[in-house]
């Protein structure tokens, strides 16, 4: 990939155990957009690297350092977050992601919890590569999550149709899409306003995903939190002034609802062993 000092830099990261499959290729495609009209690129394979799952110690967030967990996850994030802008392609396993950007974005978490997130604002690229039409499942919601909690403003994600690996290649207006993604990532990232996709009709106006809780007539989006209401068979929703993945509301969660918990529960952490020893024996106490 093509790198130059002072040029501003986006990053591919690849989520796929299988070396040029769909997913790399559909990254890679994205890429080449975003050469072609002066940026920079890299490819993060995170399979390449030792990720580890979050043990849930919460040391990031209580005390504020780094997670204690020795393996490349905090590196790669720094890495992530610090460029000036992302392309991030995953398969679909079983209608979700792979794990492995499961287990990465669960180790995000001191990235979400600062004063500020260090990819707050800047443009990206999702990919979900699935071999069936309609097989995609939870996986593009899953990688807007993952961009959401860094911070990342999604401005496209593509679904991947292709069943044998980089079957992709053969389908030419899917490479043409891939790669006019990447320009306009490339052009957000040097400071051009490129407008997000446009949400369709049923989706969250923010994260653009319909996946939904629906009790009676109030609609409450599971990605962002945003509610709404059934009238007519549409959605009508509320006022999103205020939503889950907005700097100053991850800020608010962080300082109200998350670390506020640690006096409460230190204060009743002898009530709380006592009790679990009486009623489940000596074994450790876990979450």
């Amino acid at each position: 990939m093509k790198s130059n000092q002072g040029m501003k830099k986006i990053i591919g990261v690849v989520g796929s155990y299988r070396p040029m499959g769909n997913t790399e290729v559909s990254v890679l495609e994205a890429l080449k957009g975003a050469e072609s009209v002066g940026c920079s690129t890299e490819v993060i394979r995170l399979t390449d690297y030792e990720i580890r799952p979050c043990r849930g110690c919460m040391a990031c967030v209580f005390k504020g350092i780094n997670c204690p967990i020795e393996d490349d996850a905090v590196e790669l994030l720094d890495r992530i977050t610090q460029a000036d802008g992302l392309v991030l392609g995953v398969p679909t396993y079983i209608l979700g992601t792979a794990g492995i950007l499961k287990m990465l974005n669960d180790r995000g978490m001191g990235f979400m919890a600062g004063e500020t997130r260090p990819a707050e604002g800047k443009p990206a690229l999702g990919i979900v590569t699935a071999g069936i039409p309609g097989w995609e499942g939870l996986a593009p919601a899953m990688i807007r999550i993952f961009l959401a909690s860094l911070g990342f403003n999604t401005l496209h994600l593509s679904i991947v149709n292709a069943q044998g690996p980089a079957e992709v290649v053969l389908n030419g207006s899917k490479l043409e899409e891939l790669n006019s993604q990447g320009v306009q990532l490339a052009r957000a990232v040097m400071g051009e306003t490129i407008a997000p996709e446009s949400p369709k009709e049923g989706e969250c106006p923010f994260c653009h995903e319909s996946v939904v809780s629906v009790k009676g007539s109030e609609v409450r989006c599971l990605i962002c939190g945003l509610k709404g209401r059934l009238s007519d068979s549409h959605i009508e929703w509320e006022s999103w002034d205020s939503w889950r993945w907005q700097a100053e509301d991850v800020k608010w969660h962080f300082d109200h609802q998350v670390r506020s918990s640690g006096p409460k529960y230190k204060a009743r952490f002898a009530e709380i062993r006592k009790l679990v020893r009486q009623r489940y024996g000596k074994g450790k106490q876990g979450k």
